[in-house]
């Protein structure tokens, strides 16, 4: 499938103790989702991005599509073939005690966010985020 779980325009919500294998897209947050928290969740085999956030094409209902605010807590993502996290038009989410591990020469990008907290994170040696 394309992705394992999209919040589109979505605030407030708690996604929690999912299980997503083999998806081009493990979670992905769009047009202005905010303040939501994604919680042990597993992301396995993500042949795109695992954790995606962009602005979107789609014009908001409200504000500028921009995501903001997210807590991302307890995730495990494994085995990705591209992206680990990719994160655009996203301001303040917070990566908190996240295992990134076992992912091999899979990337991380977060030029086009701002305001993103790493804290006590497990990433395979060298990655530093």
């Amino acid at each position: 499938t394309d992705t394992g779980i999209a919040l589109f325009e979505s605030n407030n919500n708690i996604i929690r103790n999912n299980t997503l294998v083999g998806n081009k897209h493990g979670i992905r947050l769009s047009v202005g989702s905010s303040y939501n928290q994604l919680t042990n969740n597993t992301v396995d085999g993500s042949t795109g991005n695992a954790l995606y956030t962009y602005v979107g094409s789609d014009v908001p209902v409200r504000g500028d599509g921009n995501n903001r605010g997210n807590i991302w807590k307890g995730n495990s993502v494994k085995n990705s073939k591209s992206y680990v996290i990719k994160l655009a038009g996203t301001d303040g989410d917070r990566f908190e005690s996240n295992d990134f591990r076992g992912n091999g020469p899979a990337k991380y990008d977060t030029s086009r966010a701002t305001n993103t907290v790493f804290v006590n994170n497990l990433t395979d040696p060298g990655v530093k985020l």
